[in-house]
């Protein structure tokens, strides 16, 4: 398996699962693709062409990164054992934060479940 198709997996599936650093690290690239454009649109000129491409791109970024936090999220609760439906709790403000944290703090199932054979499998 490439590289791009671990990425393609990891970014965009809602099969399988990830362990606690995968998890950390791709909440952060993500952030950072969110962050980008919205950075380039702070320091255009207000009312420009520039600054409206970039408040388009960042929109844009903004959801697809969405769905890319629903699919890790997902992956997360399966190494817990838990249904994906539990990604849900990302949409409620306060309940997120808490469930962010818990996601990395707590450790996945060691054994096979009902959603992969281990932890960072593809499948």
């Amino acid at each position: 398996m490439t590289t791009q198709d671990q990425f393609i997996w990891l970014l965009f599936r809602l099969q399988g699962r990830i362990s606690r650093v995968p998890y950390l690290l791709a909440f952060l690239l993500i952030g950072l693709v969110q962050a980008f454009p919205f950075y380039r649109y702070l320091i255009a000129v207000p009312n420009s062409a520039t600054a409206d491409a970039w408040a388009t791109v960042f929109f844009f970024a903004l959801l697809a990164s969405l769905y890319c936090y629903v699919a890790i999220t997902v992956k997360r609760l399966h190494d817990l054992g838990r249904p994906g439906l539990e990604a849900a709790w990302l949409f409620v403000p306060i309940i997120s934060i808490i469930v962010f944290v818990a996601l990395c703090i707590v450790p996945g199932q060691a054994e096979a479940n009902r959603y992969g054979r281990r932890t960072n499998d593809l499948g």
